[in-house]
């Protein structure tokens, strides 16, 4: 839930503060599928801890590891994340 909220915050920010320029879609359309990823690693980071769904939980983290965030600081989160889950899969309904 770490990395998703750190990646939200840096791709929302980065959006924001570049603006929609017009020419660099290419640029637009990366951040914006960065705020997607941290929207479902946040998601899947409160499933983990509800302990409700395990393929969310790991689609979560796996959406965290795929992303990059602001010098590679969602991703560190992520794996630890996926580790835990892939240890913990009895715990969940």
């Amino acid at each position: 839930m770490i990395a998703g909220v750190l990646l939200f915050i840096s791709s929302a920010i980065d959006l924001v503060y570049a603006g929609w320029r017009a020419g660099e879609w290419g640029y637009d359309i990366c951040l914006s599928l960065f705020v997607i990823l941290g929207i479902v690693t946040i998601i899947g980071g409160i499933v983990a801890v509800q302990r409700r769904s395990y393929y969310v939980a790991v689609i979560g983290a796996i959406a965290g590891i795929c992303s990059i965030g602001f010098y590679g600081t969602s991703s560190i989160p992520s794996v630890i994340a996926l580790i835990l889950l892939l240890k913990s899969r009895s715990e969940f309904k």
